[in-house]
């Protein structure tokens, strides 16, 4: 009883009138089942009413909200974390509009910080294997949530060593990859922080006062500096969905070529990641520009042949 209750609560809540019918229908039960539920509702404390003739139905008061009790701030803002990822896989879903669902809820002062922690984890792309950075991820999440700097020893890209003080603000999912978006002390500007080249790290007592949401960017920095390079692609049927969804469909123009019926071009980084990427297409994508990058490959396809060519000792 109690998941058909709310069941019918959820369905009031996003139509805030609907036909005892139509209820029925969905969750397949009688009519009479759906008034019993309501009355369980309304002995509840829940505000429905019950309106006849042709434009009646069911209806819940406009005012009604949630108890802030069925969520906690933590887990409406672990429902926004889930939404923000799934977005990054399919773009059509409106987080926003589910954002403000949630907001709704009767949480009070808390709304703000619901924003606020919301806004902590922002992704791009699709989850690797988290496990490999759990020792690293839980306690950069405990900092960001309490506002406290972090000592850390990071191996750049060059090689070099060092002990920074950073402030960390969101998480960032690039690539595959995950990042650590945070305030460098060290050099005195927003960095991101692979957090696979972290070595160590410690939560210090010390707090810092977060820079508000709309003042950081990350998806503005490159977070290994690297350069881009227009490249143009012929593609084939079987690698034209999931260039469109490394390139974006605006990017991919059909041509008369029956072998390879797509183009793409695109501006991206030229970093190792391209080169595993345009790999991974095996023979259903050909490099036509710029012509080192299709050398590049070239060569790679030799000393993978050669590899695989060789006899085990």
């Amino acid at each position: 009883m109690v998941t058909e209750c709310f069941e019918i609560l959820m369905e009031l809540l996003k139509s805030r009138k609907v036909k005892a019918r139509y209820l029925a229908d969905k969750m397949e039960i009688s009519v009479r089942s759906v008034y019993r539920y309501i009355d369980v509702l309304s002995a509840s404390g829940v505000a429905i009413f019950c309106e006849r003739g042709r434009n009646g139905g069911i209806r819940i008061a406009d005012n009604y909200r949630l108890p802030a009790a069925l969520l906690s701030p933590s887990e409406q803002s672990d429902i926004l974390a889930a939404l923000n990822l799934y977005k990054g896989a399919n773009p059509a879903c409106d987080v926003e509009n589910i954002r403000g669902k949630l907001l709704a809820l009767d949480t009070s002062s808390d709304a703000d910080k619901l924003i606020m922690t919301g806004d902590k984890l922002i992704l791009e792309g699709t989850i690797g294997d988290e496990k490999l950075y759990r020792a690293k991820i839980e306690p950069l999440s405990e900092a960001i949530n309490k506002q406290k700097k972090v000592l850390l020893v990071y191996h750049d890209r060059g090689g070099e060593i060092t002990e920074r003080t950073v402030r960390p603000h969101a998480f960032v999912l690039k690539d595959f990859v995950w990042y650590v978006y945070a305030y460098c002390e060290l050099r005195e500007s927003f960095r991101m922080f692979k957090i696979s080249r972290i070595e160590k790290l410690a939560v210090s007592d010390v707090s810092f006062e977060r820079i508000p949401r709309e003042e950081f960017t990350p998806w503005n920095l490159s977070p290994e500096k690297a350069q881009t390079v227009n490249i143009l692609l012929s593609v084939n049927e079987n690698a034209r969905y999931a260039v469109e969804e490394w390139l974006g469909v605006e990017c991919v123009r059909p041509v008369k070529n029956p072998l390879f019926p797509f183009v793409a071009n695109a501006e991206v980084a030229c970093d190792s990641y391209l080169f595993s990427r345009l790999l991974s297409f095996g023979a259903d994508v050909r490099v036509e520009e710029p012509r080192y990058i299709a050398d590049k490959l070239i060569c790679v396809a030799r000393d993978i042949g050669a590899l695989y060519a060789k006899k085990p000792h």
